[in-house]
């Protein structure tokens, strides 16, 4: 038995299949059973083929590649004796399978009989003495033609058993028709045997050839429509046969120009059979899909006398020609996968040199940012001011050293936290609103008081630029914000130091001043006594300079009040 029973169900994947058949070599078929009865067959051939067919194969299962109903055969139904196996074989050919479950009255597995293995066990039957004691019973003209009548059907059986063995097992066309013309050449003793293969255009030319000398080769020569009419491929597709005992007899039925063809090549006589696709049963095909097929033609010449066919050698030719059919049927497969595999090659080597482009394109952008954010660090590093990306997670992205120094985090450990851990519940709640107003797209600029981790409090001044993308012409979209803080406690105390000395002007200087400035213009008036000369113009010389100090601290003033917002401006034009 070369099967392999499986008791799974057939939702099991091919590839696991594909292992315990790699595990059994000897197994060429898979049974599956339920409760010991055959509920599916799949061979060897099958499961790579549908694996070699599909795209996906590694969620491939079972049940895609047993689409049609299992076909068994009763222990009681096999053959008592070597006159019953061609009912058997008919089973074969008519399922055009290559193994036939065995079951018991119960339908329950008993074994595998393969057709290869029934055909040797005929060969050896017709071999065995039983075929002499048959034989000693009849006279001896009687028995030598019986004794070549069973010969002529054991070679027969080999021969299609031989070529039925190699379509099942290998898809290697030319060496499955060489060996089917060569045999057939052999056991006819014919001279000519070719296989002439009809192609779409009309015309056609020999694909395997077996010829005895002195006779030349037509294998390579590509014959015209003329030769073939399109009328003579109707008919043959329709499974005519053409058994020609003389080309020259009047009741040949060939036309001239096909006499006149034949003798160029020496033909005297000639049986031709169809090479005919098996017609498809699938009942959604178009009308046109289900009428037969014209692959070729399977032709016996024979050039040296004109030959009588017999109905032995008619009826092997037309039983080679159906195993020739589905050997260029798989053929076609075959062609069929290689071009998918071609194709798909070169699809997947395009894609893989896209992929290696893309990587490489890849590799040099990351390369040129890489180099762009050390560039960035080594800028941003130097620099005395926070300078960080948040995103809109309000987590941070991107922090400079200055952080290190400000709140003694380095940069990377700072990276993926969030604002609230990094400042502190406190800083956050006050710095809050600002965020959120970044998030929404408008900058924002603030002052606000921090606290290092010298543990001082610090003034700060913080620049919020939200960082928009827009994609395909859509509104931009908010992606996080750019902060900048710098530190102003230096500003602000010249502030208060400025602030303290306008108050000290405005208080402590400019009252006394304009009391001595009030005093000097009142002695300049001459009310409390005249002075002499030079007193007088001592006297003019104070009133001056006391009047330029009252107007430099007004105008100090004036500066204070522009700065605070107290004073209106009025523009007008002059000139």
């Amino acid at each position: 038995m070369d099967s392999h029973p499986l008791t799974a169900s057939r939702q099991t994947l091919l590839p696991k299949i594909l292992d315990r058949l790699s595990a059994h070599p000897g197994a060429a078929c898979v049974l599956v059973l339920s409760r010991r009865k055959v509920v599916g067959i799949a061979t060897r051939q099958d499961i790579l083929q549908a694996i070699a067919q599909a795209t996906q194969y590694a969620n491939l299962r079972l049940s895609h590649v047993m689409t049609q109903p299992v076909v068994t055969v009763s222990q009681a139904d096999l053959p008592a004796d070597v006159t019953a196996v061609p009912r058997v074989l008919e089973q074969f050919a008519q399922h055009q399978i290559s193994y036939l479950p065995v079951v018991d009255e119960r339908q329950r597995l008993i074994g595998v009989l393969s057709q290869t293995a029934l055909l040797q066990a005929w060969s050896a039957r017709l071999s065995e003495g039983r075929r002499s004691a048959t034989t000693a019973l009849m006279p001896p003209t009687a028995a030598a033609t019986h004794e070549d009548e069973l010969r002529r059907q054991h070679q027969r059986a080999q021969l299609l058993a031989e070529i039925t063995l190699k379509i099942r097992q290998s898809l290697q066309l030319k060496e499955i028709l060489q060996t089917t013309v060569d045999e057939v050449q052999r056991l006819l003793d014919a001279d000519r045997v070719l296989i002439y293969q009809v192609l779409p255009d009309g015309t056609g030319q020999p694909i395997s050839e077996a010829v005895v000398p002195p006779y030349p080769p037509v294998l390579g020569f590509s014959f015209p429509e003329e030769v073939f009419p399109e009328e003579y491929q109707a008919l043959y597709a329709e499974g005519r046969v053409q058994a020609i005992a003389d080309i020259h007899a009047p009741d040949c039925g060939l036309a001239d120009c096909l006499v006149e063809f034949s003798e160029q090549w020496g033909i005297q006589s000639k049986l031709i059979v169809p090479i005919i696709h098996p017609l498809q049963p699938e009942p959604n095909l178009s009308q046109a899909a289900r009428l037969p097929q014209l692959l070729g033609l399977l032709i016996a010449l024979q050039c040296s006398s004109p030959r009588q066919w017999s109905e032995f050698e008619l009826d092997l030719l037309l039983q080679l020609a159906d195993q020739i059919s589905i050997a260029l049927s798989h053929g076609q497969m075959l062609e069929y996968l290689e071009e998918r595999v071609r194709l798909r090659t070169a699809e997947l080597t395009q894609a893989n040199d896209a992929l290696h482009q893309e990587i490489r394109e890849r590799t040099q952008i990351e390369a040129a940012l890489r180099q762009s954010e050390e560039q960035l660090r080594l800028i941003t590093n130097n620099l005395p001011v926070l300078i960080a990306y948040v995103d809109s997670q309000q987590h941070y992205r991107f922090n400079n050293q200055a952080y290190q120094h400000w709140f003694g985090q380095a940069p990377t450990d700072i990276y993926g936290q969030s604002i609230k851990t990094v400042m502190g519940a406190a800083h956050y709640q006050t710095v809050q609103s600002y965020i959120n107003t970044a998030l929404t797209g408008q900058p924002v600029t603030y002052e606000s008081e921090l606290t290092l981790k010298d543990g001082r409090s610090h003034s700060i001044s913080v620049a919020y630029v939200p960082h928009l993308e827009a994609i395909d012409d859509v509104a931009p979209q908010v992606k996080g914000f750019f902060a900048l803080t710098t530190d102003i406690s230096d500003r602000k105390a010249i502030e208060r130091m400025k602030d303290e000395f306008i108050a000290v002007v405005s208080h402590e200087l400019r009252t006394p001043l304009t009391s001595i400035h009030g005093s000097l213009k009142l002695m300049a008036t001459g009310r409390l006594g005249h002075l002499s000369a030079e007193g007088q113009q001592m006297l003019e010389v104070a009133d001056e300079n006391t009047d330029r100090l009252v107007r430099l601290v007004n105008n100090v003033l004036d500066l204070q009040r522009i700065e605070s917002g107290e004073v209106t401006t009025d523009r007008k034009s002059v000139g």
